[in-house]
């Protein structure tokens, strides 16, 4: 074998390889976060999060919920509250133990039980997941539980750099 045929083939496979990782990179950073869940790694979890992003996303998507529905008076009430009381939610919700429990299925303002779990919180064998990518540049990991199949949440992660970040979160409607 030729020296030049032996290079062509080594650009081959590095390619192939390359093509691989890039594919595989957002399935990694799942399986990295779900580790990090399961040891309650705050700060492993926050290495996959754009909380700035994250934080903006779910303000705008319950300020859109809230402006549905109603007179014109009442959504101009209400959307004047609304920033008051949603926006402190959104910073509390938005932390790495709050994506995570909004991962498993967990509810996350449920009442305590005597056990200190949260009252309602759903086995994670009742949980369907799905994902994959939309574009070259945005995967989603989709939840929802057995029993109210039509509830999905979606969990947007976005390309940094070689790396992803959760950027976005799509509530059930």
């Amino acid at each position: 074998m030729s020296v030049s045929r032996k290079v062509g083939v080594c650009v081959i496979v590095a390619l192939i390889i390359n093509c691989v990782w890039f594919y595989a990179t957002p399935y990694i950073t799942l399986y990295h976060i779900k580790k990090a869940i399961e040891a309650q790694d705050a700060a492993e979890i926050s290495r996959y999060m754009d909380f700035p992003s994250l934080r903006e996303n779910l303000k705008t998507s319950l300020a859109v919920r809230k402006a549905a529905g109603g007179s014109n008076l009442f959504k101009s009430l209400r959307s004047l509250l609304s920033g008051a009381v949603t926006d402190p939610m959104v910073d509390a919700l938005v932390t790495p133990e709050g994506i995570a429990t909004m991962i498993k299925g967990e509810k996350i303002f449920g009442k305590k039980g005597g056990n200190g779990q949260t009252s309602g919180q759903e086995n994670e064998d009742d949980q369907e997941y799905s994902m994959g990518y939309e574009t070259i540049n945005r995967f989603v990991l989709k939840t929802k539980n057995k029993d109210t199949p039509k509830k999905e949440t979606g969990f947007v992660f976005t390309r940094k750099g070689m790396s992803w970040k959760l950027s976005a979160v799509r509530l059930p409607s």
